[in-house]
């Protein structure tokens, strides 16, 4: 019978023995890093944005994608500056109105509603 890690497997692993030895065990393609405006996120890369994997932000290892992640952190970075990003150019842009499909995108000038 085969040996079979799980992501729980691996994530105890990351903790105990880093995540150099959590992408060995579960068969990983490394590990990659992403950033977000000062937000550092480091995971095991399984070859899909959104599949399961070990995380570590701030030195906390969590089971979690990085596609997710970054949405998270995008949102958050919106609502505490008061932003959208624009979905032309990919900047964020301030919401200057009361409703956010009127909002006209400061670095490209479309309209993002």
């Amino acid at each position: 019978m085969e040996n079979t890690i799980t992501i729980n497997d691996a994530l105890e692993i990351a903790k105990a023995e880093g995540m150099g030895a959590a992408d060995s065990a579960i068969g990983g393609y490394g590990i990659e890093y992403v950033d977000f405006k000062g937000r550092v996120l480091a995971y095991v890369n399984l070859g899909d944005t959104y599949a399961e994997t070990i995380c570590i932000e701030d030195d906390l290892p969590f089971i979690g994608s990085w596609g997710d992640w970054l949405e998270s952190a995008e949102a958050e970075y919106c609502e505490d500056t008061d932003t959208i990003r624009c979905g032309y150019c990919g900047e964020f842009t301030p919401i200057d109105c009361e409703d956010w499909r009127d909002v006209v995108c400061e670095f490209c000038g479309n309209k993002l509603g």
